[in-house]
This record gives C-alpha cells, structure tokens and sequence, in this order.
C-alpha cells in the first residue's frame, strides 16, 4: 500500500483537483492523508466532504505549523510499505501510483523512484539532468546528482517514491526549523540509506507554478541572509554526503560555484523581475553594469566558465564565455537585460492567456 501525504493550506481552489486526480488512481490500494495546516478558508471542509466519499482519504487538522511538521505527522500516522508526497496545487496523472510502485517492486534493493515531471507553465517535460534510465546503484546516482544539484529532479519530493522503512528505521524527517530546502535536506538524508535507485522514465507529476508558491520571490519571503545561511547548510551537508559514499566532491563544487555565479550574474540583470532583490536599491544601471563586469573579470569565474563552456551545451553558457573573452560586457549585460524583459513580459501574456481561455474568450 503506498500512503499518499497531502500537505495543504488554504487551498480551496486546487485542492479538489488533486483529490479527483488521486481518486481516478489505476492503482487503488492508496492511503490518503490529508493534513490540514490550520487553514483559514474552505479547504478543510473540501477535505472533510472527500473523507465522506472513500474510506481511504484520512482527515487531519491541525494548528498552522508549516509544511515541514505537516508532512512529520504525515509519515507518523502512515500504515502503507511506501509514502508518497503531493503539493496540494499540483496535478498527477491517473496512473501516476500504478508507474511508481510498479518500478518500485521490480527489484527488491530499489529503495527509491524518481519520475519525470512536467510543468504548466509551458508544456515542457521535464526530463532530468541526464539520461540514465532504470536501476542504478546509489555511487552512480549521486555522481549524477553532482552535476545538477539544485534542480527539482533531486530536490524535491513529489515524483519520488520512498519506503517507509527506510525512512523510520534512520529516523529521517523534515527540519520543521526550516520553511525552504526542507525536501532537499530531507533528500540528501534518504539517498545516505539508498541502496538501488530507478530513474522512472515516465512523466508522473504536473507542477503547476502559482505565484503564490512557496518559491515565488523567495529572498523578500525569508530574506536574503536567510537564503545564503541555508544554501550555505545544504552545501555542507551534501558535501557529507558525498565523502560518505566515497564519490569526489569536485564535480558538486565546481557546480555549485558555476550556479551561484549564474545567479549572480541574473540577478545584476534582473531589472523588470522581482528576482533583483540584492540590487533592488541600486537604480542606476551603471552600477548594476560595474558589478556584472566585475563578477566576470574575476579569474576564478573566468576558469569556472571556461571549464563550463567545454562541458556545457547550454546556449547561455556558451553565449556568456563568448563574450566574456570579447570582453563584450555591455553588449552580454544588455542582453541579459532584454531575456530578463521577455520573461517577465511573456509570462504575463501567458497567465493572460489562460485566464481569457479558461473562460472562454479572446485576448
């Protein structure tokens, strides 16, 4: 049986999505427990009416405590061989459970599922960061992992399937200090007690992108010190759990160094979007531009992305070490600028789009 946690707060426009979306599972031996996080709208009695429905949705309410004590007493009152969490605002497909737990139960070492997932924010499938496929041990998974560690596919728990077992037995659980990157720390500790892990290659999980997400201008949610403590937290410990596997750590360093400058990088450019925080006070472009130009006369960048560009087939990559070693700097910066522009802008037509279509007009 696999006990599906469902987390929600104030969810009463998308929650009974999901809950339809779970009903119509191909695979029906499911436990379903609701944890409602002290919601203050109409969630909880959609909850309650589904509870009336099947026997199998469990209801429980509790004080606003956070997703991570939520998802705790979730895994503490699950009965089922394995544990399965959603976000209440996204969507599954009908046989999501049945792909899981069929790759799950092919070998009995497979301690772990991962899935593709898609997105409606552009129709895009969502393939992982490499290509393995099926059964892999965890040196191979974690080697893997290095190359892309801040991608959903790793951090996050909703297209993954765990034994609970696992979970109990090395008292794994959720940092209910923490309001972002618990699922990745959550993560890091769980592949320490992995033995086989099956890269699902099927799509088994919409992500539906609110702006209301947890996510969503996350340094002005939490702050900017904040984000850097965690970050900083989160790189120690998968550093530990690296030289725990007996993996090299370089491959991670390296790219968590090639991200962190990226970021930079973006958000010195991020003048329309909401991501430009740390330069939110410094309204002249020109210094914007000097610090831009500067993280890029750096040596230490310059090998970095060099090191990048030979390994990396990203267009931006290879857009940026161009014209880094042009020292094209205001032309780079300025088309960081208008890519910065495009998103925020298309974005809006987007959401504009699908309003007009869900009712049915024009634009």
């Amino acid at each position: 049986m696999i006990s599906v946690i469902v987390p929600f707060y104030n969810a009463e426009n998308y929650l009974t999505d999901i809950l339809d979306d779970l009903l119509r599972q191909t695979y029906s031996d499911l436990e379903i427990i609701l944890i409602d996080d002290g919601s203050s709208d109409q969630s909880g009695r959609i909850a309650q009416r589904y509870h009336g429905l099947d026997d199998r949705i469990r209801y429980i309410r509790i004080d606003h405590q956070g997703v991570s004590a939520a998802r705790n007493i979730g895994i503490k009152r699950a009965s089922g061989a394995y544990i399965r969490f959603l976000d209440a605002d996204d969507r599954i497909g009908h046989d999501s459970m049945e792909k899981m737990i069929r790759s799950m139960e092919c070998d009995k070492e497979i301690d772990l599922v991962c899935g593709r997932f898609d997105t409606d924010c552009a129709n895009i499938v969502y393939f992982g960061p490499s290509d393995l496929a099926g059964k892999i041990s965890v040196r191979e998974f974690i080697d893997d992992f290095s190359f892309a560690p801040m991608t959903f596919y790793y951090g996050v728990v909703w297209n993954k399937l765990y034994k609970r077992d696992v979970i109990i037995q090395n008292d794994i659980w959720f940092d209910e200090t923490l309001d972002w990157c618990e699922d990745y720390l959550f993560n890091i500790m769980y592949y320490e007690f992995s033995r086989v892990i099956f890269y699902l290659q099927d799509v088994i999980y919409r992500y539906c992108v609110r702006e209301n997400s947890l996510n969503y201008n996350l340094s002005e949610r939490i702050g900017n010190e904040k984000v850097h403590d965690i970050n900083q937290y989160r790189y120690q410990k998968t550093i530990d759990l690296i030289e725990k596997t007996g993996c090299d750590s370089k491959t991670f360093r390296d790219t968590w160094a090639y991200l962190d400058l990226l970021e930079d990088l973006v958000r010195a450019t991020s003048v329309f979007s909401d991501r430009s925080v740390r330069f939110r006070k410094c309204t002249d472009i020109r210094l914007r531009f000097s610090a831009f130009k500067e993280l890029l006369s750096l040596q230490d960048n310059r090998d970095l992305l060099q090191r990048r560009f030979c390994d990396d087939s990203d267009i931006m990559v290879r857009i940026i070490y161009k014209k880094m070693n042009r020292k094209q700097y205001l032309l780079l910066f300025s088309l960081m600028m208008i890519k910065d522009y495009m998103s925020v802008h298309c974005m809006s037509l987007k959401r504009l789009w699908r309003r007009r279509k869900r009712r049915g007009g024009n634009l």
